[in-house]
């Protein structure tokens, strides 16, 4: 990644993520993987979890494991964590049912097709090209400002 390139880009960047883990061997079926590899700080963003896959063990079950995870970390980290999914397993899922935590929803489509979900941060494509960084990277819209965004860092 080139920062000083990357500002000159004709996109309006005012935030960036980076990945700090992506399961192990493409899996992580428990919370111990990402509080072991991630020591958040002042200044770094919320934890996230990251749920796009309905469970084998059906809905209920899958709700009671990512209430358990947001649960777990809510209590290492002592903030509440954001949940990224997919705007239709939101829908099927979860809606209803974690309300009390702020929305990372992926839908490659307009603003308005959100109407009726709360969300903080529209992932509304996976296909931006951006100066300074090689391939594709992913367009998020944040519903705030940016002392909004700033307010869901580690204090």
């Amino acid at each position: 990644m080139n920062w000083d390139k990357l500002v000159t880009s004709t996109h309006p960047i005012h935030f960036v993520f980076i990945r700090s883990t992506m399961g192990s061997d493409s899996k992580d079926s428990q919370f111990r993987n990402y509080s072991k590899h991630v020591n958040l700080k002042k200044g770094d963003f919320l934890p996230i979890l990251d749920i796009e896959r309905p469970s084998p063990y059906g809905p209920e079950n899958l709700r009671k494991g990512v209430l358990n995870w947001l649960k777990l970390a809510e209590e290492h980290y002592n903030v509440k964590p954001v949940i990224y999914t997919g705007k239709k397993f939101y829908n099927e899922y979860l809606k209803g049912h974690v309300d009390d935590y702020p929305l990372w929803i992926a839908s490659y489509s307009r603003r308005s097709s959100l109407r009726g979900i709360d969300w903080t941060i529209h992932q509304f494509s996976d296909k931006v090209k951006i100066t300074g960084i090689r391939g594709y990277v992913d367009g998020n819209n944040f519903n705030g400002d940016l002392t909004d965004l700033k307010g869901m860092c580690i204090k």
